[in-house]
């Protein structure tokens, strides 16, 4: 929980420490905010006593999965050739741009990692391959994102082992 009421959950991987999810809750003047999923997906059930409808399993999934050393973003259901997809870099918005020259998909990336510490993106770390319908795209990172990820490691392990000498199970 940080001044502003702004809640901020990651689940880690023990045995690796990847953070497989982020999310933010953030205040919204009126009433409580929705969790912005940043890494993993929220899960989504579909219930045929309330849902009427469930989105098509053939739509694009979009979802990001970091490694310790990229960022990567996964597209799934893209069926089109590999020559069809276009990587390019919007240096106005800091972005990272997928699209394909048929004009039937279209995203902009973000990497909200690189705008909390004020970094440029840097064309020359993306990296991108086609398999099995689905788009990866990787992105390098720089060594301070690195070493802001350890600091924050780090503050949770304390954190954890804090409570625990405390006598409270860590969270």
């Amino acid at each position: 929980m940080y001044p502003d009421q702004t809640e901020l959950v990651e689940e880690l991987d023990i045995n690796t420490n990847e953070v497989l999810m982020r999310r933010w809750k953030r205040v919204k003047e009126l009433g409580e905010g929705e969790w912005e999923y940043e890494i993993g997906e929220e899960p989504k059930v579909f219930n045929p006593e309330n849902d009427l409808m469930a989105p098509s399993m053939a739509n694009p999934l979009f979802k990001r999965k970091d490694t310790k050393d990229r960022f990567e973003w996964r597209i799934r259901n893209l069926p089109y050739p590999k020559n069809t997809y276009i990587i390019e870099v919007d240096h106005t918005k800091q972005q990272i741009v997928l699209k394909t020259t048929n004009k039937k998909y279209y995203k902009r990336i973000d990497l909200p990692d690189l705008r909390r510490l004020k970094l440029a993106v840097d064309e020359s770390s993306i990296a991108w391959k086609y398999a099995n319908n689905t788009v990866i795209v990787s992105y390098d990172k720089p060594a301070e994102v690195k070493a802001r990820e350890a600091e924050m490691l780090a503050a949770a392990h304390r954190a954890a082992m804090a409570q625990t000498s405390q006598g409270a199970a860590p969270q």
